[in-house]
């Protein structure tokens, strides 16, 4: 039977199996995203669900990255309408958030289904944002956040642009090479 845990903000279905010749409770991630614990018995479903919240941050991320991966997960108009307010509850937090450290006037958040970019901002201080920001890591969504508040700034990519990103991701350098891992995935 699949069952729901919340684990960082985010919601990862899981199934337990018991098997006789398991010695230890194993972890593993299905191409779709659902996470199995393979127990030995004598392991309660309380040791199985404290040791997912000892684990919750690889778990997370690794839900995340099989649910990128899986070729038969694709980005339907369907998929954006069934995602889409999940998704600009998530950004418009992240917004708000980083926001509470630059303090940047700006007008709207919107959440789109955009083929070619995570997102954009407008000379009428109007934030984009692809939905598919929360299918990324969270550390990749955050940088994503802070990009785009920036540009509310410097409406450019000048080392003052990169300096202000600077300071809320220090290692954005990295975090730009891993997100074009990403892009090719998915766009």
């Amino acid at each position: 039977m699949i069952k729901e845990i919340f684990l960082l903000d985010e919601t990862i279905n899981y199934k337990i199996r018991r098997h006789s010749k398991a010695r230890w409770l194993r972890l593993s991630i299905e191409k779709n995203g659902l996470v199995i614990a393979t127990i030995p018995k004598g392991v309660s479903e309380k040791e199985v669900l404290d040791f997912m919240f000892h684990k919750q941050s690889w778990i997370v991320a690794m839900v995340k990255k099989h649910k990128f991966n899986y070729k038969d997960n694709i980005f339907t108009s369907e998929h954006y309408l069934a995602n889409r307010s999940k998704a600009e509850k998530l950004i418009k937090l992240k917004v708000k958030e980083f926001n509470k450290f630059y303090n940047f006037n700006y007008n709207q958040v919107f959440i789109r289904n955009q083929k070619t970019c995570w997102g954009s901002c407008t000379s009428k201080r109007n934030l984009n944002f692809n939905y598919k920001l929360m299918f990324l890591p969270t550390y990749l969504l955050d940088y994503i956040v802070v990009h785009e508040l920036c540009h509310l700034k410097e409406m450019n990519h000048s080392a003052k642009f990169w300096s202000l990103v600077e300071r809320q991701i220090a290692d954005y350098k990295i975090k730009r090479r891993e997100l074009r891992l990403y892009e090719k995935k998915l766009m």
